[in-house]
């Protein structure tokens, strides 16, 4: 037998506390299972006390009739606040009509899920709840209260929010974008791809989705595809692929060009969920590269070819950068012992000062050029040359001057010729006038001849 010692304190008015005591002999096997009763609850209070979530006894008028530590950190409000206070004074306005329609499903018996809900805290703010309810009954299965749990939700519920925001913005920017996106998982299968992709490449997205790269030999080259899978394989082994170009066909069968850029997906802890591959269109680039080298190497064949001496100097140091092939063969130099030197260091001082005072004419001057008749200049192999030389600014986008262009024609054997022709002129000049004077002299001499044998004729009677 067991004895056990029950203590009952009487409702007398505070301050004075009074307790009845009585003394009870219990058989050991009921003393057992009333220990075990004991431990349990005791294991109970422990796990109301110190949960994080607000457990919280209510009578049937919402009267706070227990309230635990998780309540307090979660509301604000102390025990002893608490339980002078009413559960409609945690509910928010709207949320009363819910509140008064769950207890009553609940005390009616009928079967109530948790359902999310919200709760006010003693300085004003609302938080989302997780909100768990059940009836508390005695021994004789009559209801005597309703306990409920409040799980803090508000976090989780603004992590969620904006979660959702950004999967749309996403999926906006995804479905949105002109270039093409194509989603890959770790393994290299296709898993999304954009209404871009579709329009571009041909392919409908159930034909590609769940697929691996190689299924796209037919849209893509197979030199593009391969490569494709080769910079997948070694990304995976933590290589750094830079951009890279691959070639498409079109639906028209014109070829496309696009440039691939990869973004690693992070999926749960961090882990890799595979990558975003972006493919931006080139095709106009490379047109438009095309068509520039294309014009770039017809002007170098045009310059390399015209018997005038072009060159092209930079307009802070005037160092030659350009010189092409009439030049090397004017001045005697190969083009290598040209480029990057200047005037200085090419030709008599006082010369390349006048070349450098002309220079500066023309980039400092309003017209940004000038037109030089004749110019000597000493070459390596030929001496003195002479020279018609036009020089004018070459302006960059900026409308800054970047660079100065000369154009030279040799004229020297032009002025000799010039002068040739001259002198001969000059000579044919002199020899008619010595002409033309002997002519008038014969004229002369010969009406003299004429006078004089009229003057000695007989006169007639």
């Amino acid at each position: 037998m067991a004895v056990l010692f029950i203590y009952v304190k009487l409702l007398t008015p505070p301050p004075l506390d009074v307790y009845y005591c009585q003394m009870v002999e219990l058989p050991d096997s009921e003393y057992q299972k009333l220990q075990a009763r004991l431990n349990e609850a005791s294991r109970m209070v422990t796990v109301v006390r110190d949960s994080n979530d607000a457990i919280t006894i209510q009578d049937f008028e919402g009267k706070i009739t227990a309230w635990n530590r998780g309540a307090e950190l979660m509301y604000g409000y102390s025990e002893q606040e608490a339980l002078k206070n009413n559960i409609w004074d945690l509910t928010p306005p709207d949320k009363s009509a819910e509140q008064k329609d769950f207890n009553r499903r609940l005390l009616a018996g009928e079967k109530v899920s948790s359902l999310e809900t919200q709760r006010l805290t003693k300085d004003g703010r609302l938080l989302d709840v997780w909100l768990t309810v059940t009836k508390l009954v005695d021994e004789t299965g009559e209801v005597i209260g309703i306990a409920s749990t409040e799980r803090d939700i508000t976090e989780r519920k603004r992590i969620e929010a904006e979660t959702r925001s950004a999967v749309e913005r996403y999926k906006s920017l995804f479905d949105s974008s002109s270039d093409i996106l194509v989603q890959l998982d770790a393994s290299g299968t296709v898993v999304d791809l954009n209404p871009q992709a579709e329009l571009i490449s041909g392919y409908k997205r159930e034909e590609i989705v769940g697929k691996k790269l190689n299924a796209m030999i037919g849209k893509f080259t197979k030199e593009s595809v391969d490569l494709m899978v080769a910079n997948f394989a070694a990304r995976k082994e933590g290589v750094a692929v830079e951009p890279y170009e691959v070639e498409a066909i079109g639906s028209n069968g014109q070829k496309l060009y696009f440039e691939i850029t990869t973004s690693p997906l992070k999926g749960i802890v961090g882990k890799e969920a595979g990558e975003l591959g972006i493919m931006h269109n080139i095709t106009k680039r490379k047109q438009t590269q095309k068509e520039l080298n294309d014009s770039k190497t017809l002007f170098e064949t045009v310059v390399e070819n015209i018997p005038l001496m072009i060159f092209l100097k930079e307009a802070t140091d005037l160092r030659f950068v350009i010189f092409n092939r009439a030049g090397e063969e004017l001045l005697g130099y190969d083009r290598k012992d040209l480029l990057g030197k200047n005037n200085l260091d090419l030709f008599p001082p006082e010369q390349a000062a006048n070349f450098m005072a002309k220079d500066r004419e023309v980039l400092d001057g309003a017209t940004g050029k000038v037109d030089i008749p004749e110019e000597p200049i000493t070459t390596a192999k030929q001496g003195v040359r002479l020279l018609h030389t036009h020089k004018v600014c070459v302006k960059g986008e900026d409308g800054a001057t970047k660079f100065l262009l000369g154009i030279s024609e040799d004229i020297t054997e032009r002025k000799q010729m010039d002068m040739e022709l001259k002198k001969k002129i000059d000579d044919l000049e002199e020899f008619y006038k010595l002409t033309v004077g002997r002519e008038i002299k014969m004229i002369e001499l010969e009406k003299e001849i004429e006078r004089l044998k009229k003057s000695q004729e007989p006169q007639s009677l």
